[in-house]
């Protein structure tokens, strides 16, 4: 980076520096965690997507064409990404053939409604 005139300026040492030797860590000591110590309950169980692939179900296991109409909430947000994981667990980037799962949805929806389909 040095040899080029744009960029021979840029220093990128405290954006480098290991974050344990950052200031906001030394406050802590050396044994403040680097990594995941506690699990976390993000409620995955209970959104709007597990009742999703329940209803998909058919079209997962069988590819049998599903329709249906849920009410959807503003608190549900990314509805259909465990769905579109489960399908892509199942058949890959190939997918199921259009229009094999159908879902109408009703209501107001929450941030990212459908961005992983």
């Amino acid at each position: 980076l040095k040899e080029h005139w744009k960029t021979a300026d840029l220093d990128f040492t405290e954006l480098l520096k290991p974050a344990w030797r950052l200031q906001s860590f030394s406050a802590s000591g050396p044994t403040a965690p680097m990594f995941c110590c506690v699990a976390q309950d993000h409620a995955l169980a209970h959104v709007l997507d597990r009742q999703l692939v329940i209803k998909a179900a058919p079209a997962l296991e069988e590819k049998k064409p599903v329709t249906g109409k849920m009410q959807i909430r503003n608190v549900d947000r990314s509805v259909g990404g465990i769905l579109s994981f489960e399908l892509t667990r199942q058949y890959g980037g190939v997918g199921l053939p259009d229009d094999t799962i159908h879902i109408t949805f009703q209501g107001s929806s929450g941030q990212s409604f459908g961005n992983f389909l």
